[in-house]
């Protein structure tokens, strides 16, 4: 069933009527049955909340550890529970290792910088703006070109394309922009050792091969 009533937009989120803010308004979070509600005033614009329900700011640019230009060691965490855990990490040098991270999948989002990241399946360039989602079990290796500030959401369980509903593929983005990897066959100088650090259960267990892993 679709209703539109009152003055509203022909697409949510696009095109907001001018004086008005939206509310997306559902008992599932995102996901399944949902109203978009079109207000003079913002549902957020309180002078005072006192309890349970206060929000919190947290600057998660200032939190401690944050100087460390190790890409492990660097990534500070800041909101866990059972599902996911968030983490800031900022680094300007060329990890000298590989990672897997074996405990859940990746979504990386690029706040600042550029540079490349190598996978399994091949290299990408990423800059500033662009979500990275490494499955679970992926090896990869990220190489700045200039300084770099990660957001790393890691879930528990797969990262999914949410379900877009009547809004149609071109819901929050269009599926035709996503990049993947292309492998890459030119032969590289070869090093003696390679380290791979895998991480289980929260653990580091570093592997070295002869051979780029």
């Amino acid at each position: 069933m679709y209703y539109n009533k009152g003055i509203t937009t022909p697409q949510a989120h696009v095109d907001i009527p001018e004086g008005l803010c939206e509310e997306e308004f559902a008992r599932n979070g995102f996901f399944g049955r949902t109203s978009h509600l079109y207000r003079k005033e913002a549902p957020v614009g309180w002078i005072n909340i006192e309890g349970d329900l206060r929000p919190e700011a947290i600057k998660a640019m200032e939190l401690p550890g944050l100087d460390n230009r190790d890409y492990l060691q660097g990534r500070v965490a800041f909101l866990e529970n059972k599902d996911v855990v968030l983490s800031i990490c900022r680094f300007s040098e060329p990890m000298p290792y590989y990672f897997r991270n074996a405990d859940g999948d990746e979504c990386i989002f690029v706040h600042k910088g550029a540079g490349k990241i190598e996978t399994d399946f091949g290299p990408l360039q990423y800059e500033k703006g662009d979500y990275l989602v490494i499955p679970r079990g992926t090896v990869y290796r990220m190489s700045p070109t200039a300084l770099t500030c990660l957001l790393i959401i890691e879930s528990a369980t797969e990262v999914q394309i949410p379900d877009r509903g009547p809004l149609g593929q071109h819901a929050l983005f269009d599926v035709g922009v996503i990049k993947v990897p292309t492998p890459d066959i030119q032969e590289e100088q070869q090093q003696e050792q390679y380290r791979l650090k895998i991480k289980r259960l929260n653990r580091l267990t570093t592997v070295t091969y002869p051979h780029n892993p």
